[in-house]
């Protein structure tokens, strides 16, 4: 019952195809770009790596677990869903949860908003798995140290939440000038 009222409380909510920017196919373009190249790695890359490979990497960066070679295949199929999920998710943005009452006058505004955080959240996590992926590649390969590098963590926090709060409030003031 509960979740049934859970989506209820978005019926009323205007219906409007938010059509993508330019920007946002070259965000969506360079997401998918990342994705290909992350594939392409791993294709090129698997026969010659060992049987085991680092499948985990502690807060300080070091590969601290390792596994079956297969594990390299998980970030790129997890990004493949991610990824459908996304461009799926973008489709129903009268779905999404706001900071403010949805209502035919704000809908567009807010709408565009909402999918452009799905959209630059897509491409931080193609980010994220492309540059863990290779690196995870070149250790197993022995090309590089075993270490994500110590600023990794700290780093990719601080940009993703600095990167949200900036597209969120460039999104606001360009659509204010656009009134």
């Amino acid at each position: 019952m509960g979740l049934i009222n859970l989506f209820r409380k978005y019926e009323n909510r205007p219906r409007i195809k938010i059509a993508p920017t330019a920007f946002d196919i070259i965000i969506d373009g360079i997401s998918f770009v990342l994705l290909l190249l992350m594939l392409f790695a791993v294709f090129q890359n698997y026969a010659d790596l060992p049987n085991l490979v680092p499948s985990h990497f502690g807060a300080d960066g070091l590969a601290d677990e390792y596994g079956n070679k297969m594990v390299v295949w998980l970030l790129p199929s997890i990004g493949i869903l991610i990824f459908i999920g996304s461009i799926i998710l973008n489709n129903f943005p009268h779905k999404f949860n706001y900071l403010v009452a949805i209502t035919k006058e704000n809908a567009k505004q807010q709408y565009a908003i909402g999918t452009r955080i799905v959209r630059f959240s897509n491409l931080f996590v193609m980010a994220i798995f492309f540059y863990i992926s290779n690196k995870t590649i070149n250790i197993a390969l022995q090309k590089s140290e075993a270490s994500l590098n110590a600023w990794f963590s700290p780093i990719i926090i601080i940009l993703i939440l600095v990167g949200l709060v900036a597209v969120v409030i460039f999104s606001v003031l360009k659509n204010k000038k656009e009134r």
